[in-house]
């Protein structure tokens, strides 16, 4: 049984000049109708963006605020193993003798 290589090849169509240049037209109209959409919504009806808006705000920090806690220490944590431990800071990047692209200062 052989092992399929892995799907990394996407084509995403791409614009070749103006000013999406090298980024995805659709997506780019897509989200700014979405931002456009959202801003004139809280401008003509405010008090109910306001109450909707609060109300997904409340349920979001609800649900994610001990995730965010828990995920926050972790990385404290994992920083303190990394700065505690003698040699990370002696490893080298690159290849054996290369002279370094940047000085430490």
């Amino acid at each position: 049984m052989s092992i399929k290589p892995p799907f990394t090849e996407l084509h995403i169509p791409k614009a070749p000049s103006g000013f999406y240049e090298g980024n995805s037209l659709p997506i780019a109209l897509i989200s700014k109708g979405i931002m456009v959409a959202l801003v004139i919504w809280a401008l003509v009806f405010p008090a109910n963006a306001n109450s909707t808006l609060g109300s997904l705000n409340w349920r979001l920090l609800e649900g994610f605020n001990s995730f965010y806690i828990i995920i926050v220490g972790l990385f404290l944590f994992f920083l303190a193993v990394v700065a505690i431990l003698p040699s990370t800071g002696k490893r080298k990047m690159g290849l054996p003798g290369e002279k370094p692209e940047f000085s430490n200062f």
